[in-house]
């Protein structure tokens, strides 16, 4: 069993001119008691931070505590405590001594005056974080700074750094006010506060260190480490955030008291997802649902792992590909029942190029495609529209590749592990290695995904029957339609809307966001309940085709659970392929004479006429 970290705020005021100090001390408690009856730390507070408290502190917490907070006046290499004036040189000694033994303290928050000074002594007694000031600091600012880092630390459960940057943000909109000054001399100069977060290099890792995941000072990855639970925890926290709904209902029950039960968890996060998504994170999991070889164990340290987690990463980005390229469909303008492109094709030559490749491309040998320059071509011909995006998010990936984030370290690792896998330049009989790279590619894709669970506020369905609903007291029609959720037969519904969609389809469906969520009803239907809500009307923001590039096999005959068709490729004698999403070895091809080819071949080879050669 884990030990639980320790939290210890100290607080010293022996002028009692820091009118604020109160007011930030009981906004910490506040917070403290809003995390439930059972947090995951441990919090102790002194609110007359003496000189025998700073001895006791080091004595009996040495060892054990994670993070320090102090609040009150300070200066370059001194702490103001209630009785006397601290250097804070000797305070790092000291805990130096103890920090030999131990390898829990993670953070001091020096919450005084240019702090930024005793970061030296601090760093050099082996402390992987502190965040002090640069300049004098406004006493109201400097209680309100605290009190955003902790709501996002302790009660959000965002790591260090995410806390700081939140709380950075949001000093931004005040301007100094109260000239009192957490310092022991007054500023001479009227500078806008400027908090700083220091560090060695070695103790980077630290920075994303949060209240589930809490990384040794020896490596990025500690050897206790469990499989899967980085990212699942990295997962589960951005799910919180989103609000989604079996993650917050696991939530409140752990805050009223109860155990905390992963295998829940765990199913609360995949089912968040869109399908594909979702089969391939549950591989990850627990394989023996769904691998038949006992020797492919996803959850154990192997070079199996290592492909699956590469296959997450690539499924999410075919995934995201394949939505912005349905929404440059609907981009699409139609004459004379043909598809145009309403581009300068010349200029957008390179784009169309990338794109037709794609589509000749076998998804065998996709298993190393880069997908992000093929979003960016999309996006930038989307752009000579001015559409807007059904997932605004999607126009921002290609730019938060390109900054200095979480997001593209990952982006960048993967690339590489890619390029050595594709060159065969990792040996995956060497024990070690195979670690090291499961472990690293399990941290990012943590980051990788964190960033792309907006996915999560989607919902899948497969609309199958579409039938019109007038009668004679109505103005306008109604359109009822019979569609399977997460491309699950077992799991029917209805819904009315007041206009149609595709018959036979797959859609992406965003209920929560839309700005259009009144006048409709929908009846979901299930073996044990039947309930009516109201929902939305269908617009272009509700939805977004992704059909004939992913397809659901119940939509056109006989029912079963798991037939989702995701698109391969088209050759040159007119056959479209697929693969089968639940089971990636294979392949589903539509040749001319095939029933469905006519349907298919209609819907997608005008819209694959704009790319390739005629």
């Amino acid at each position: 069993m884990s030990i639980k970290p320790l939290l210890y705020f100290a607080y010293a005021n022996p002028d009692g001119d820091l009118q604020n100090l109160s007011i930030e001390a009981e906004a910490h408690r506040r917070i403290v008691n809003e995390c439930g009856n059972n947090p995951p730390f441990i919090f102790r507070s002194e609110p007359t931070f003496k000189k025998g408290h700073a001895e006791d502190i080091v004595q009996k917490y040495g060892r054990t505590f994670s993070i320090f907070h102090f609040s009150g006046h300070a200066d370059k290499d001194r702490l103001k405590l209630e009785d006397i004036t601290s250097y804070v040189e000797g305070f790092a000694k000291r805990l130096k001594e103890e920090l030999t033994h131990s390898h829990r303290m993670v953070c001091c928050f020096l919450n005084g005056c240019c702090t930024e000074y005793h970061q030296h002594a601090l760093l050099s007694a082996g402390v992987p974080i502190v965040i002090g000031t640069h300049y004098p600091v406004d006493d109201k600012i400097a209680s309100e700074f605290s009190q955003k880092f902790y709501e996002h630390f302790l009660f959000e459960r965002t790591s260090i750094m995410e806390a700081f940057e939140a709380a950075k943000n949001y000093l931004y909109q005040y301007q100094p006010g109260i000239q009192i000054y957490r310092g022991m001399k007054p500023a001479k100069e009227d500078n806008m506060p400027c908090w700083g977060i220091f560090y060695q290099p070695e103790h980077e890792p630290f920075i994303h260190w949060n209240l589930d995941y809490r990384p040794s000072l020896r490596s990025r990855m500690p050897n206790d480490h469990e499989i899967n639970e980085y990212l699942m925890r990295q997962l589960y926290r951005k799910l919180l955030n989103l609000g989604i709904k079996g993650v917050k209902e696991i939530h409140n029950r752990v805050l009223e008291g109860d155990d905390e039960d992963i295998e829940q968890l765990n199913t609360a996060i995949t089912q968040a997802f869109p399908t594909m998504i979702e089969n391939e994170l549950r591989r990850l999991l627990a394989p023996s649902r769904y691998v038949r070889s006992e020797e492919r164990l996803f959850d154990t340290i192997s070079q199996e792992r290592l492909y699956q987690i590469m296959e997450i990463y690539q499924v999410f980005n075919e995934l995201m590909f394949f939505i912005i390229l349905s929404q440059l469909w609907e981009s699409c303008e139609r004459e004379d029942n043909e598809l145009v492109l309403p581009i300068d094709r010349k200029a957008s030559s390179s784009n169309l190029d990338l794109i037709q490749k794609f589509f000749h491309t076998k998804r065998k040998d996709r298993k190393y495609t880069d997908f992000i320059p093929l979003i960016r071509a999309v996006r930038q011909i989307i752009d000579q529209v001015s559409v807007p995006y059904f997932i605004h998010e999607l126009q921002n990936l290609v730019s938060l590749v390109n900054t200095e984030n979480n997001f593209s370290a990952a982006y960048r690792f993967f690339r590489d592990l890619q390029e050595k896998l594709a060159q065969r330049t990792i040996n995956l009989s060497d024990a070690q290695q195979v670690e090291y790279w499961c472990k690293e590619s399990e941290v990012h894709l943590a980051h990788y995904l964190s960033d792309l669970a907006f996915c999560a506020q989607y919902d899948l369905i497969t609309v199958k029957v579409i039938e019109l609903i007038m009668y004679r007291h109505m103005d306008m029609p109604i359109f009822d339609h019979n569609y399977y959720k997460n491309a699950n037969s077992r799991n029917k519904g209805r819904r009315q809307w007041a206009d149609y969609t595709c018959s036979k389809s797959v859609l992406l469906v965003n209920l929560a966001n839309s700005p259009n969520n009144k006048g409709t009803k929908e009846v979901i239907e299930d073996d044990k309940k039947r309930k009516v809500n109201s929902v939305l009307s269908l617009s272009f923001f509700d939805h977004i085709n992704l059909s004939p590039f992913i397809l659901d096999m119940n939509a056109f005959g006989e029912e079963t659970k798991e037939n989702l068709l995701i698109f391969s490729h088209y050759d040159s004698s007119g056959t479209f392929h697929y693969q089968l999403a639940f089971d990636p070895s294979r392949i589903v091809s539509f040749a001319p004479g095939n029933e469905l080819y006519d349907t298919i071949n209609c819907s997608l080879k005008p819209f694959l006429g704009l790319f390739l050669d005629a």
